[in-house]
């Protein structure tokens, strides 16, 4: 004899919560911004690049970082974006390809030397590094 099916019901937990979500103020510009840095380099097709702004990760940034100034929600965003894009980039790739993505991002954190390649991942990081440096030197 077959077990009797159960049905398990879910509340919708979000309504009976009514959970208030605070959106920085700066994140229209903040979009802008960080989106067109991510677009310059390249690393989508017309297809993939609606694709990739159907995550919103600006929005996700405004919600995390309501408090945060503009400066600092860019940083914010830039690097959700920028870990969104490294793992699109590294998930069209085969095992050998993103073990060299993933030594090359690392390579581009941790050192101030040259690039270990032409990846739009390495020269983003490096790109997002520096920014961060320049900012903490006039701050």
């Amino acid at each position: 004899m077959a077990p009797a099916t159960q049905q398990l019901h879910i509340p919708d937990l979000l309504s009976i919560l009514n959970l208030q979500s605070d959106i920085n103020p700066y994140e229209d510009v903040v979009r802008a911004e960080t989106e067109k840095w991510v677009y310059g380099y390249g690393i989508f097709t017309d297809v993939r690049w609606e694709k990739f702004l159907e995550s919103d990760v600006p929005r996700f940034a405004s919600r995390t970082f309501s408090y945060a100034d503009r400066e600092k929600l860019r940083d914010c965003s830039d690097f959700c974006l920028l870990m969104f894009a490294l793992d699109d980039i590294t998930d069209d790739e085969d095992k050998k390809e993103g073990t060299l993505t993933g030594q090359a991002s690392i390579h581009a954190m941790q050192s101030d030397g040259p690039a270990l390649s032409s990846s739009p991942g390495e020269r983003m990081i490096k790109e997002y590094v520096l920014s961060l440096i320049l900012l903490q030197k006039f701050n």
